[in-house]
């Protein structure tokens, strides 16, 4: 899948879109973890997993929200180790 395909910007509810906040709206975290993008689309850590990791099983709706997600909220991805 091209590399611009994930540079799309869907509509997003607020609910979704909101970046991680705590006390006083600061962050509450250094970074943002899976599982914070997995609990903001309200779906399973797997599902996030695999929509960032371009996963075929995978609707190509879901993974452009993931992304979208993960810019909004600074979420990177780690490099992979490789196979040895």
């Amino acid at each position: 899948m091209p590399a611009a395909f994930f540079d799309c910007v869907l509509p997003a509810t607020e609910a979704v879109s909101a970046p991680l906040r705590g006390v006083k709206g600061r962050m509450t975290r250094k970074s943002t973890r899976l599982e914070d993008l997995a609990q903001l689309a309200n779906m399973s850590i797997a599902t996030v997993s695999r929509a960032l990791n371009d996963n075929p099983n995978v609707s190509d709706v879901t993974k452009r929200r993931i992304w979208q997600l993960a810019r909004e909220n600074g979420y990177t991805l780690r490099p992979t180790m490789p196979v040895s």
